[in-house]
């Protein structure tokens, strides 16, 4: 959407959005091309003369007198100048002081042709080829006298600026120069030269620039052509031909001043070594010479992206360099089309790509989206000299990154805190940790899973509970459920509820762990000893029985839209709780299922406790008790083991008198009250113990 929008905006110009992103490309333009620029070659064909400061010192203050400008005229001629452009204005003649002075002598009438300084200036400008400028304006009084127009149209729809009035040079030096150019400058808002006018129309003629008729003057263009396009009833201009070299220009005639470099990039050669003498030849020679003002304090400096102090004579010697080097980069017409096709194939492209991405992914994506369009600016400039501004696009992809970003933020807060809020009471803060890391995509639905779940229960507690009161039984109980949750949780458990004194928890959901049985064990001997420090502490003697069981059952978030619960049913998880009941009747601490053992019979040592059919089971199982970790057996403990397991096979296959024999050497009073002395099993005995109680 907010690609969209930005498209929209930059293609309907609006107002105040086109104002501030004109001000934006502005000063990015400013910062490209003073950092982006083209040397000048080693043998440029334009130099500049300045009326530098020690012009003024040497020769005198402005504005010189034409005597002293016929002077510097000769003299260029002398070096061979090619042509010669003045960066100034002589719109008066200029007083003969030998006249006023021979009427205060009263001898008016004597020849003072010697000091006719206007003619001998012209006369020095009609031997070489020069160009004198001059100012085109509107609504003004005109003075001076007009240069011949670059051409004369025939297109009365072609559209170019119009100016209705003029500052020109006095008749006796436009005649005398060769050809004359207008030196208007306009810079833009803020102030800042960035374009410069090649031509303006004054009724049906065209007039050129200083920069423009001079080079076409150096070149001996031979035919000038404006290349128009038409655009509804008007044509526009587009290019301005000098022969075969092509000048692109904007709908006003402008073109992008090809800034070089800094001030001062142009050779200047000082006025007074010019008039003294002091330049050889070689700096002159088949150059394009402008002359111009570039003292301290002349007048005549500007700003421009390369300085804020920048001669005016120097940004038409730059014109005219890059004219004859071809050097001319342009804003092409459509410009706006191609950041509206980025901002819309960026921004659909990113809006897609970055919501799937993380933090440093999605760093990358945008930093390379912005580093290609960086690498396509320069490319365009350096090998099309084509300026081209992508700062929208640029803004859309950082917005769009800003915005997931933050999105991306806000939305794993909530994530965490939703995570925290289902699975804060089930889950250690590391399950939750991993579960956001990792992205897990944690199924609240519900599903059919193998898992592992535990039940355990306080053995006497109706007793215990009688001795207390209710601030000290909660008291117990809570610190109680602490230590055994920490042992689930160190081993990866999730704590399905707390039932009075029982536990309920399970292994391999919300994270999936294929070692859920392992885990689910390690636990409950885990926890038997974690009781043993409990006891110490609170100086208490109570037991707990846990019982286990393996395989599939159904997982999920249920309950009602007033409660629910992560949590497991099935018959593995009713089977869970009726071994725990178990525990009591066969005096141990852990009894597991035979999914259970067979799961983990690698890892712990078991001792195999019968074959029993529990309240709600139709089908017999296996039952075990885990001893410890199979590397914590030693051989005494295994031959025991042994014993018992072959003792209940005898049992269960119906030999009871070999079954009572190993048994009565283990001193097993449990089994051995199973079979009194001199009976028999029956005939139908299977050797399975069925319990309808829990």
């Amino acid at each position: 959407m907010f690609s969209l929008l930005a498209a929209f905006l930059l293609y309907s110009k609006a107002t105040p959005f086109s104002r501030w992103l004109e001000f934006i490309e502005a000063k990015t333009y400013d910062f490209q091309v003073s950092k982006i620029y083209q040397p000048l070659s080693k043998h440029p064909d334009v130099i500049i003369v300045g009326l530098d400061d020690a012009s003024l010192k040497t020769e005198g203050r402005l504005p010189w007198s034409r005597e002293k400008m016929a002077s510097l005229i000769d003299r260029l001629k002398e070096l061979e100048a090619k042509v010669i452009a003045l960066d100034f204005l002589f719109p008066t003649e200029e007083p003969n002081i030998a006249i006023k002075v021979f009427e205060k002598l009263q001898r008016k009438g004597e020849d003072t042709k010697d000091f006719e300084y206007d003619a001998i200036f012209a006369n020095s400008l009609s031997q070489v080829d020069s160009i004198l400028g001059m100012v085109l304006t509107r609504n003004e009084e005109s003075i001076g006298m007009l240069p011949p127009p670059l051409l004369t149209l025939t297109n009365k729809n072609l559209f170019i600026p119009e100016k209705n009035s003029y500052l020109g040079n006095i008749p006796i030096l436009q005649k005398a120069a060769k050809k004359g150019g207008f030196i208007n400058s306009t810079p833009d808002a803020d102030a800042i030269i960035r374009f410069s006018p090649l031509v303006y129309r004054f009724g049906s003629e065209v007039f050129g620039s200083l920069a423009l008729v001079a080079v076409s003057e150096y070149l001996n263009a031979k035919k000038i052509n404006l290349i128009a396009k038409p655009y509804q009833e008007m044509d526009f201009l587009e290019a301005i031909e000098l022969d075969q070299r092509s000048i692109p220009v904007d709908t006003l005639g402008r073109i992008l001043v090809p800034f070089r470099g800094p001030a001062y990039t142009f050779p200047v050669l000082s006025a007074t070594d010019v008039l003294h003498k002091r330049v050889p030849i070689d700096a002159v020679r088949g150059k394009l010479v402008f002359i111009g003002a570039t003292a301290t304090g002349s007048g005549d400096l500007v700003a421009t992206p390369m300085s804020r102090s920048y001669n005016g004579v120097e940004i038409h010697a730059t014109i005219a360099q890059s004219i004859i080097d071809g050097y001319l980069p342009f804003k092409p017409g459509w410009e706006k089309g191609v950041s509206v096709a980025l901002i819309l194939l960026f921004g659909i492209v990113l809006s897609i790509i970055l919501p799937h991405l993380g933090p440093i992914p999605m760093l990358f994506v945008s930093g390379g989206s912005i580093g290609s369009l960086f690498l396509l600016d320069y490319w365009m400039w350096s090998h099309e000299t084509m300026v081209l501004s992508f700062f929208v696009p640029i803004l859309v992809i950082v917005v769009l990154f800003l915005f997931n970003t933050i999105y991306g933020f806000v939305a794993e807060a909530k994530q965490r805190q939703a995570i925290k809020n289902i699975f804060g009471q089930y889950v250690s803060s590391d399950h939750i940790d991993l579960i956001l890391k990792e992205g897990l995509d944690i199924e609240m639905k519900g599903e059919s899973k193998d898992l592992t779940v535990l039940f355990s229960d306080i053995r006497g507690f109706t007793t215990l509970s009688e001795k207390m009161s209710a601030t000290e039984l909660t008291s117990f109980l809570n610190e109680y459920f602490t230590a055994m949750t920490e042992v689930i949780f160190q081993n990866q458990g999730t704590i399905d509820k707390y039932i009075g004194d029982a536990i309920m928890a399970f292994w391999g959901a919300p994270i999936e762990d294929s070692a859920n049985p392992y885990h689910a064990v390690k636990a409950a001997l885990g926890m038997q000893k974690k009781l043993d420090e409990f006891n110490k502490q609170k100086g208490s003697n109570i037991h707990i029985g846990a019982g286990i069981g393996t395989g599939n059952m159904f997982v999920g978030d249920m309950g009602s839209k007033f409660r629910r619960s992560y949590t497991v049913m099935g018959d593995t998880v009713n089977l869970g709780s009726r071994l725990e009941g178990l525990t009591k009747h066969y005096g141990v601490k852990v009894i597991v299922s035979e999914n259970t053992y067979l799961a983990t019979s690698d890892r712990f040592l078991y001792r195999k406790l019968d074959k029993v059919q529990v309240k709600g089971k139709e089908r017999a199982v296996a039952i075990f008790e885990p001893i410890c970790p199979i590397e914590e057996a030693d051989p005494k403990l295994q031959k025991e083991i042994d014993l018992h397991t072959e003792a209940l096979d005898a049992y269960c296959k119906g030999d009871w008198d070999h079954a009572r024999k190993l048994w009565t050497q283990l001193n097993s009073k449990f089994y051995l009250e199973r079979m009194p002395p001199g009976s028999q099993p029956g005939p139908n005995w299977d050797g399975v113990q069925k319990y309808e109680t829990k």
